[in-house]
């Protein structure tokens, strides 16, 4: 193959490399079973779960366990969890702290967020801040005569931390939000403003993109039911999107909580109560980027299960964690971890070399790896790695989407100096966060020789032969001088001596040219 097909082929596997096509991808998100987190004859309930920078997960909750309602908090180090410490403590006959919101900002504290009611007629919210020995004094935060409840917080990507809740404050539930700046916290400032419906359990968090999300629960006020999970976005806070609904069953759907998964998907669970009053059950719906699936049951029990809570942590897992009625006519909390399925792999690797099997030293192999996402969604880093007798080529990174396979070409320039022989080529795809089944992230290919400019024959047995023997010596510079003139195409062997690559300027024609090559590489191993 002459050097300008080469290029031809080069070129059009370059454009090869830009086509993507979509296949179905395969469903498959594991989850464990219920595993219960606390037991204690007392209510847990209300359940937030976060984790920090060093790993462990943390859960906090509303417990009755002390006479009142106060938050408690354990934390998971991957092994083991940690025993259940109280977080706050009033004495008062009717003090409640409830609704615990739990997060940790880039500083590394941690920040817990509550309503609390201390025998006045109304909720306010409170938070607390652990600096990694000891937490602070409880704070006020948003504090009035009517109630404040089920604040939710979230740290955004310029530092800054926000805080959205419900308010009763215009009569009926809205959702109303605040901004820490540094130092100071802005003014209460609406998110819905809606007089026929009550809006409740907000949820916020910050997507990749760097929109801000919060999704709540809406009432039409009129009947108190058929509540059903909205939610709205924002990228700075002032411009917001219009109401958007989520879900639309004739029953209850409340308490929804969000999160954003590795690969770019927006996950929400909520309780909805679809079964029947009083029989509430976990759903979650996941968006692409594109759109929503249809809503999906996480637990099954003839108990009530309430107030999920969802994170994903570093390695990948899904979390959520509840409130459930069972098994013995208790409030405790329940939590599930699952994976979505991670799984790249590498298709095809093929090259393209200036004869077919062999190039000469000092030439460039095209290499051509073909990969796919055959996991649940967007992988947003993937790298792909190609090789030649396992020393790395080159490395290209990209993210794939769904069931998405993409052809990529590599350049091997090999060294002019190459020690000649055959080189297996191959490809891998380095395993995405959470990916269990690595078995096909390999492939090996098919062996190009690397040969030396001028290597057209060798002697074996005493007999010159058309087989190349690592070096230049008298009989390769001899052929093109014995078979000056001769052209390629009528020329087999032995009579006259010939092989293809004496033609080491592809003309197919022996000529003063090939001489000249063959003499400058003269010695040649």
């Amino acid at each position: 193959m002459n050097r300008r097909i080469l290029t031809a082929v080069a070129s059009f596997t370059v454009i090869l490399s830009m086509l993507v096509v979509a296949t179905e991808p395969t469903q498959a998100l594991n989850w464990s079973t219920d595993t219960r987190l606390t037991n204690d004859p007392g209510w847990d309930v209300s359940p937030s779960v976060t984790q920090t920078s060093d790993g462990r997960v943390w859960v906090s909750w509303t417990s009755s366990r002390t006479g009142n309602n106060e938050i408690f908090y354990k934390t998971y180090d991957g092994s083991l969890w940690s025993g259940e410490t109280q977080l706050t403590n009033d004495t008062e006959k009717r003090a409640r702290a409830v609704s615990p919101s739990i997060m940790q900002t880039s500083d590394g504290r941690v920040w817990v967020f509550w309503s609390t009611y201390n025998n006045t007629i109304d909720y306010d919210i409170h938070f607390k801040v652990f600096d990694g020995v000891s937490w602070s004094a409880d704070t006020a935060l948003v504090t009035g005569i009517t109630d404040d409840l089920n604040p939710s917080a979230t740290q955004t990507a310029d530092g800054r931390i926000w805080v959205v809740w419900s308010s009763l404050r215009t009569g009926d539930a809205e959702i109303f939000y605040k901004i820490l700046n540094g130092s100071t916290w802005s003014s209460d400032m609406p998110l819905t403003i809606d007089s026929n419906s009550n809006d409740a359990d907000p949820s916020i968090m910050q997507a990749n993109d760097g929109k801000i999300w919060v999704a709540y629960s809406k009432t039409a006020r009129a009947t108190q039911k058929t509540g059903d999970i909205y939610y709205r976005t924002t990228f700075d806070g002032a411009n917001w999107s219009a109401d958007i609904q989520l879900t639309s069953d004739p029953y209850d759907d409340l308490h929804p909580t969000l999160t954003q998964s590795v690969n770019g998907r927006i996950w929400v669970a909520w309780d909805s109560d679809r079964d029947g009053p009083g029989n509430e059950s976990i759903f979650y719906k996941i968006f692409d980027g594109t759109s929503w699936t249809a809503d999906t049951r996480l637990t099954i029990a003839i108990e009530p299960d309430q107030s999920p809570s969802i994170t994903q942590t570093a390695d990948a897992s899904i979390w959520i964690v509840w409130a459930s009625w069972r098994p013995s006519a208790q409030y405790d909390i329940y939590y599930r971890t699952g994976m979505e399925l991670h799984d790249v792999t590498v298709l095809g690797v093929s090259y393209y070399a200036s004869h077919n099997t062999t190039a000469f030293r000092g030439e460039t192999i095209y290499v051509e790896v073909g990969v796919q996402n055959n996991g649940e969604a967007r992988e947003p880093i993937v790298e792909v790695r190609c090789y030649a007798n396992l020393s790395i080529i080159s490395s290209r990174t990209m993210s794939l989407a769904s069931g998405q396979y993409y052809s990529l070409v590599f350049e091997w320039n090999t060294p002019p100096k190459a020690k000649p022989g055959k080189y297996v080529i191959s490809a891998d795809v380095a395993p995405v966060l959470g990916e269990t089944n690595i078995g096909d992230n390999s492939l090996i290919g098919d062996a190009v020789e690397i040969r030396i400019i001028g290597d057209i024959v060798g002697t074996y047995g005493g007999v010159v032969q058309p087989i190349p023997d690592k070096r230049v010596t008298i009989h390769d510079f001899s052929i093109p001088i014995i078979h000056f003139g001769d052209h390629c195409n009528n020329q087999p062997w032995p009579h006259p001596v010939w092989d293809p690559v004496a033609n080491v300027k592809p003309d197919s024609i022996i000529d003063l040219d090939d001489i000249m090559i063959v003499g400058a590489h003269f010695g040649e191993t």
